[in-house]
């Protein structure tokens, strides 16, 4: 199953991928007993064993014995010199004490009036009870202690509970979904990215989505090298992931590198519409759709800044027996000054404003994006490049590496098996058909004569921090 899917099972590297309520793990009656197992393993017995009692005295319903109850705890757990004596204020000790020490009285006053009226009733059955509804001995005795203890354990235990061995091996036996009852995916995490993924009817780019586009190409975790050469590579995510209707897809990441070729360069040749057309056998139309200038100053702290967006429609030949596929994307392209990094967020859009498949054509679905960085060849290090500033590399062996990442949908009937097979090709050829174009671009001087768009979103967006 795929990684969102909240229907598999939970593996143990899930706990480090959600961000887990302690709240939500006492509500839960088997993850509390979990949570109190742990204690009691790691030298916090008597915390847990007061936790479990007072969940005990809660449910009790019959006033008499849920005071007996209460001066078993007292007597196990708050008085000083207690079998398992709690830390804690004394202040809350004492109230505690006087509290208990009260209803005492007040049951032993009642019992002894009820012992001389006993003759005025005739149900024995009845005898004591309404005398201990009579005693306030109500619930919340011990939530001060409760709290203070559980503030404790929070502080000084919980931490190590969700890293030990002990709660990974209990959510092993839950579908994913009860990660999600407990806690919610953590910032920047694959499923985290993926819940925001669900709806493809926003026309822009967002913070959000350049956020995922860095996410998936700095993580070295998710990624199985399938074919590599001295200036490619190709790999396949190791998990498979459902967006939308689109279930058990693999993302591709290739990249080449180009010696001796500037990020300037190599951006105008690749991003040329008549180029795209001429080096990619299958793509046949590249139609603007429509501009979006940006909506606002870039805030990074807001996930849903709106930058400038160029919408596309692509429009695919595929050969028999496959029928031919096309694409209504969103495209905008920012500097990321953290890492020195070009993004071009490619994804799909669909709305009531998006053009209709041609007849004959299947709406494919895609998300990813195109990357450039400019290394330094002898070193490996990145060469920082900020768009309109002039980058010194006189005597410098350097290269521009190109990226592409992408989860690509293309509906229909196509095996996935195909597809992956297909994009594994396509990066081994690729170094050679961008070197061709690069070669002949270079007699035009690096022009791009129709970039859709694409660049002219960098010009507006500018530099961000991510």
């Amino acid at each position: 199953m795929s990684l969102n899917n909240k229907q598999r099972l939970c593996t143990e590297r899930d706990a480090d991928s959600f961000d887990i309520h302690f709240e939500a793990i006492l509500d839960h009656d088997e993850a509390f007993n979990c949570f109190t197992n742990f204690l009691q393993q790691s030298y916090n017995n008597e915390s847990a064993l007061f936790l479990i009692q007072i969940n005990e005295y809660r449910k009790i319903k019959y006033e008499k014995t849920r005071l007996q109850k209460a001066n078993e705890i007292v007597t196990l757990f708050i008085k000083e010199g207690a079998e398992n004596q709690l830390n804690l204020k004394a202040s809350i000790r004492k109230g505690i004490e006087t509290t208990i020490e009260t209803w005492n009285r007040s049951a032993v006053t009642n019992n002894n009036d009820d012992k001389s009226e006993n003759s005025l009733s005739t149900d024995d059955s009845n005898n004591g009870i309404s005398n201990y509804r009579n005693v306030n001995n109500d619930k919340s005795l011990f939530d001060e202690a409760e709290n203070s203890i559980l503030l404790s354990l929070k502080g000084n235990q919980f931490c190590n509970f969700l890293k030990h061995e002990h709660f990974k091996q209990f959510i092993v036996k839950y579908p994913l979904q009860f990660l999600y009852e407990i806690g919610s995916p953590k910032e920047n995490s694959d499923l985290s990215f993926i819940e925001s993924f669900n709806n493809f009817g926003n026309e822009y780019v967002t913070l959000l989505d350049f956020k995922f586009l860095k996410h998936k190409l700095m993580d070295d975790k998710d990624w199985t090298l399938v074919d590599h050469s001295r200036n490619h590579k190709c790999h396949i995510s190791t998990n498979t992931f459902d967006f939308c209707d689109s279930t058990g897809v693999h993302f591709i990441k290739s990249e080449a590198t180009f010696p001796n070729y500037t990020i300037q360069q190599v951006m105008n040749t690749l991003c040329d519409r008549e180029n795209r057309i001429a080096y990619d056998p299958n793509l046949k139309e590249i139609l603007k759709v429509n501009y979006l200038p940006a909506t606002k100053q870039h805030n990074n702290s807001s996930q849903h800044t709106q930058f400038a967006t160029s919408i596309t429609h692509e429009i695919y030949n595929l050969t028999w027996p496959f029928t031919d596929r096309d694409f209504v994307g969103r495209t905008s392209t920012i500097y990321d000054k953290t890492d020195n990094i070009y993004l071009m967020a490619k994804l799909s859009v669909e709305n009531e404003n998006t053009p209709k498949p041609r007849k004959g054509t299947i709406r494919a679905l895609s998300l990813g994006g195109w990357a450039f960085q400019l290394i330094d060849l002898d070193t490996q290090q990145i060469i920082p490049s900020p768009p309109g500033e002039k980058v010194e590399l006189d005597g410098r062996k350097f290269a521009t590496r190109f990226y592409q990442i992408f989860f690509i949908d293309f509906k229909g009937k196509i095996p996935k098996a195909v597809v992956n097979k297909l994009w594994q090709i396509r990066a081994k050829s690729f170094y050679k058909i961008g070197i061709k174009f690069l070669k002949q671009n270079e007699k035009n001087g690096f022009i791009c004569k129709d970039d859709v768009n694409a660049i002219k979103t960098l010009e507006e967006n500018g530099a961000v921090e991510l």
